[in-house]
């Protein structure tokens, strides 16, 4: 099995890499193409910004929900990109297992590696969730922790569960989001680039709880949107 963004795919700390790009000018969806070449670990690289900049400070407990490489690559950007990760739960959704590798390198990094039993589990007492995939017939948890960073890396809509969750939301790249479509638009407080610039201040209370979603993980909706992308990216160059 292939890990996620490790130095032979994206530098020593692509976080960083990616950072400095978005500081220098780049937007966030252009930054993260310069950085990784590996289009899979793209998404496992936004959750590691969104965790560096918007959890309170202190240490992280995560949990990571979903199913497949995807829930594998959210693992591994969280053990080996998120500073002070004691522990982390995950579930796999149809109860799949975590892939012997990824508890293996979870392990070598020192992180204590549980697997819950349904999402709500997964869940309880976690300051980073990370949802990779939804399935309606899970229990899910009704609230998160205090001060918790929701990460919507599913690549749809996030759901009504996910929504009651949360108090405010941010996005990976608002040059992505179309507000008029989308019911939780107005709610968006602003995106990464924003937070990294200072033109927004993130989080603002320890204790918030707070939603970013991946827009990034999305297929374009239609053409005209894909070239607004093409356009800011290429700008920002």
């Amino acid at each position: 099995m292939n890990g996620p963004c490790t130095a032979e795919h994206c530098g020593t700390d692509p976080v960083d890499a990616v950072v400095e790009r978005v500081m220098t000018g780049s937007g966030v969806g252009a930054a993260l193409g310069l950085v990784c070449a590996v289009g899979g670990c793209r998404g496992a690289l936004l959750t590691a910004l969104a965790a560096r900049h918007l959890l309170p400070p202190g240490v992280v407990t995560a949990s990571v929900i979903g199913r497949g490489e995807v829930k594998h690559r959210q693992l591994m950007a969280i053990v080996r990109h998120v500073p002070g990760v004691s522990h982390v739960s995950v579930r796999g959704l149809g109860g799949e297992p975590v892939h012997p590798w990824v508890a293996g390198q979870v392990e070598l990094a020192g992180v204590g590696l549980t697997v819950a039993g349904t999402a709500r589990e997964a869940a309880f007492g976690a300051n980073l969730v990370v949802v990779t995939g939804f399935d309606q017939a899970e229990v899910w948890p009704a609230h998160l922790a205090n001060g918790a960073v929701l990460v919507n890396a599913t690549g749809r809509e996030p759901d009504r569960v996910m929504l009651a969750m949360v108090g405010r939301i941010f996005v990976d790249d608002a040059v992505l989001l179309d507000r008029a479509e989308l019911p939780w638009g107005s709610r968006v407080e602003g995106d990464l680039r924003q937070v990294l610039t200072g033109e927004h201040p993130g989080r603002t209370g320890p204790d918030e709880v707070l939603l970013v979603e991946l827009l990034n993980n999305r297929p374009m909706r239609n053409r005209e949107f894909s070239c607004r992308f093409n356009q800011r990216s290429s700008s920002s160059l």
